[in-house]
């Protein structure tokens, strides 16, 4: 059996889901439960995952608050600048850390925004990034989704976001933090959203 784990710490800031009180999101899709695994396993699972969690949180007050946060900084007089402004917070914020072996981690938005704005930084790998930056896309009427996408392997090993902005789809990728990253489009074969 495949499976995926998705952590939701609870402190005084944080909201658990209901009915689960060890912080824990246990999530069923398409009937099966998932907390163990990877994505190269079943990619197509681990972007509904990740899109579940984009959609429960996109709507959430204090993720809400945390982008406007974020876009009081920067020039967000057009789209491209929110796209722009969102995507560099999340890069400059976030760490890439790989999950543990032979698993999936996602942590949840709200749980990254508290790390950034009590520590300055949070810590996650790629899908992490995506669903924060999703998840920040989303509560400003941004429309964007998540890509898998197979880099440097024949198998899909990487996520990154894609935005509509100006008529077209652009890819993000915040894990690159010091370079440019590849073009993707002979990469992508996989999309949610």
């Amino acid at each position: 059996m495949r499976t995926i784990s998705v952590a939701q710490f609870d402190d005084e800031t944080q909201r658990t889901f209901p009915g689960v009180p060890d912080g824990t999101l246990h999530i069923d899709v398409a009937g099966q439960r998932f907390f163990r695994g990877s994505m190269s396993e079943n990619p197509a699972d681990t972007l509904a995952l990740m899109q579940q969690i984009v959609d429960r949180y996109a709507f959430d007050d204090y993720v809400r608050q945390s982008a406007l946060r974020i876009l009081r900084k920067g020039d967000v007089r057009k789209p491209e600048g929110i796209v722009r402004a969102l995507a560099g917070f999340v890069r400059d914020r976030m760490r890439y850390v790989k999950d543990p072996v032979n698993a999936e981690h996602l942590t949840t938005p709200d749980r990254l925004l508290a790390d950034i704005w009590g520590k300055g930084w949070a810590y996650g790998d790629c899908d992490d990034h995506v669903v924060l930056l999703a998840t920040l896309l989303t509560s400003v009427g941004v429309n964007n989704h998540a890509l898998a996408v197979k880099l440097n392997a024949d198998y899909f090993n990487h996520v990154i976001n894609a935005a509509f902005v100006g008529g077209r789809w652009i890819d993000i990728d915040t894990c690159y933090k010091d370079r440019i990253p590849p073009d993707y489009r002979d990469r992508m074969v996989l999309r949610q959203g």
